[in-house]
């Protein structure tokens, strides 16, 4: 293969959902694809290899890790040397009260959701600049709009706002655009693989919230998402963003996503915090006190 190529991306975070479905539809898109991920064993890496698509190479790399990621670089460099886009999808979520969580565990949230990022655009940045491409960075509602209970996920997502849109400003004098996706709720194994603090629960004040936000969160998923917006909830169309994106020659800052994303953000972004706050705890089925 030639060691230059018009279009060609690296993914990370591609074992499952977004990453899995964009590194395929990259690939076939005639992109050459790098689709990465942290075990090359897993059921997720495997899949993609068992696809056979010629410009797809599976490489393992560990955002949390440098080593992993100056290995990832290494093979690449061997079939390209440049990089038309990089698309930072890996990442996990904490679920639980903020003061519930050790402090080591909120520096592993963002030592993926920040750091890695940052570890990751600062290695292959040589390459975007050379392609003049794009960066494009995995956000969320949340990092629009936090929720109880998803504070310490919805700062390492706020970071990621912010830090995307400082670079979007910095990189635009070498022509590399810095661009944020923020999906809400997809089908994906995102919700199955979020973790939960350690000490969640044994505090009294906090074990009603977090019964009541679950048990409403399995039903609202179980009833009102199945039967209104499945369709909607097709992870397919973020992959499918993903590619418009990569495609576009001049695409915006912010790329709002999701039926339940759209709601969240334009109330929010309409209504005082105190009337916001009701809706909250009305939410979490928890009684009305004077939080202002």
């Amino acid at each position: 293969m030639s060691k230059t190529t018009p279009k060609s991306v690296l993914i990370t975070g591609c074992s499952s959902g977004f990453g899995f479905l964009a590194a395929i539809q990259f690939a076939e898109a005639g992109y050459l694809t790098f689709a990465t991920l942290r075990d090359l064993n897993s059921s997720g890496a495997k899949e993609l290899t068992d696809r056979n698509l010629p410009n797809l190479h599976v490489l393992e790399l560990d955002v949390t890790n440098q080593k992993s990621i100056d290995s990832a670089l290494t093979e690449v460099k061997k079939h390209t040397d440049s990089l038309s886009v990089l698309i930072n999808n890996a990442g996990f979520g904490y679920i639980g009260p903020v003061l519930d969580f050790s402090i080591e565990e909120i520096q592993t949230q963002f030592d993926t959701n920040v750091y890695g990022v940052l570890r990751v655009t600062k290695a292959f940045l040589p390459l975007l600049k050379k392609s003049k491409g794009t960066i494009i960075n995995l956000s969320s509602i949340n990092g629009r709009v936090s929720f109880p209970l998803y504070g310490v996920y919805s700062a390492s997502k706020f970071a990621i706002e912010t830090l995307t849109e400082s670079m979007r400003f910095e990189l635009a004098a070498e022509v590399v655009t810095a661009v944020l996706v923020e999906p809400g709720h997809f089908r994906t194994d995102f919700g199955k693989k979020r973790k939960l603090a350690d000490e969640m629960g044994q505090h009294t004040p906090h074990g009603k919230m977090i019964t009541n936000m679950l048990n409403r969160w399995s039903s609202v998923k179980d009833h009102l998402f199945a039967r209104i917006t499945s369709s909607l909830q097709d992870p397919q169309r973020v992959s499918d963003l993903f590619l418009k994106i990569a495609e576009y020659p001049n695409p915006r800052l912010r790329y709002l996503i999701g039926v339940d994303a759209w709601v969240f953000y334009l109330t929010r972004k309409v209504l005082p915090y105190p009337i916001w706050n009701r809706l909250l705890r009305a939410g979490y089925n928890l009684a009305s006190k004077n939080h202002k």
